[in-house]
């Protein structure tokens, strides 16, 4: 967790500073500031009529991290590759994104030799609307979480997978570097949660199923799409955020950071981990102003 905390910390302290700098400059140097924003496309107008859509792909490099207490307390990690395709639209006082996201690559344990593939593939929206100078406040759902990963050394149980749709609630701010970078911070803390994990290799199903009595050989649980298992989650049941810091240049490209947490427990005391960090860079195919 003190890993978690540092990332948690350098995310918020990064956004506090640029506020605080920004708002030095205001007072300090107001033709300034106003002449930088004139330069920038007109990114932060108050014009009510203002909007700018973009169409935009993007790729990155992941680390990788998992670990499932039921099974053992060594901790898997690895490198990957991640990709998003998405389309959003930012106006002077609203924001909104949509985007397909998908990962995939390779995770060993330090204490003996095993290996794992995984995948990771989801859907999301999210809407925000300022509320403060150019900070937002609104939410994020994602529609689809799906992860899957195979233990190669592993026979019985080798295959694990989890599947949800999650509820956040998301912040965002934004500042302006010069003429031609931006920078934004986004925060996305989860709030609400439906969705269940696969059996596992020390537990055979879920633990609610077999306290509420629904246990049968002949059902099939590891069914990513039999919905009348899934169960309703929030803060009790686990941890879910989302952290990430854009350095946006000119129209075309973005530069980030994203760390992403999951933290939940279906068995009591048994909890599972699952988090990566991603650098990712983006390119919008499509970016005007109207």
């Amino acid at each position: 967790m003190n890993k978690f905390l540092f990332c948690f910390v350098f995310c918020f302290y990064g956004v506090y500073c640029s506020f605080a700098f920004n708002k030095k400059e205001q007072l300090n140097d107001k033709d300034k500031v106003f002449t930088l924003e004139t330069k920038a496309n007109d990114r932060f107008s108050t014009d009510d009529n203002f909007y700018r859509n973009k169409f935009f792909i993007g790729v990155g490099v992941i680390s990788n991290s998992f670990q499932d207490t039921k099974y053992s307390h060594v901790q898997y990690r690895g490198p990957g590759a991640g990709y998003i395709v998405g389309l959003s639209r930012e106006g002077s006082k609203y924001f909104w994104e949509s985007a397909i996201t998908f990962f995939h690559g390779r995770e060993s344990a330090k204490t003996h030799l095993a290996s794992s593939r995984i995948f990771r593939t989801g859907f999301y929206f999210t809407y925000m609307y300022l509320i403060y100078d150019r900070l937002k406040l609104g939410g994020k759902l994602e529609l689809l979480d799906f992860y899957y990963r195979s233990d190669e050394d592993l026979t019985n149980n080798a295959t694990y997978t989890y599947g949800s749709n999650n509820l956040y609630i998301s912040t965002s701010y934004d500042r302006l570097l010069n003429d031609e970078w931006s920078i934004k911070g986004i925060v996305d803390l989860g709030v609400l949660a439906f969705g269940k994990e696969s059996a596992s290799f020390g537990y055979s199903v879920p633990q609610h199923i077999i306290e509420e009595g629904d246990f049968a050989y002949e059902n099939n649980y590891d069914d990513p799409f039999a919905w009348k298992y899934n169960r309703w989650s929030s803060f009790n049941k686990g941890f879910k955020l989302h952290l990430s810091t854009f350095f946006l240049y000119r129209k075309r490209f973005s530069f980030g950071y994203q760390w992403k947490l999951d933290y939940f427990v279906n068995v009591k005391s048994y909890p599972v981990t699952i988090s990566n960090h991603n650098l990712v860079v983006r390119f919008n195919i499509i970016n005007r102003k109207k």
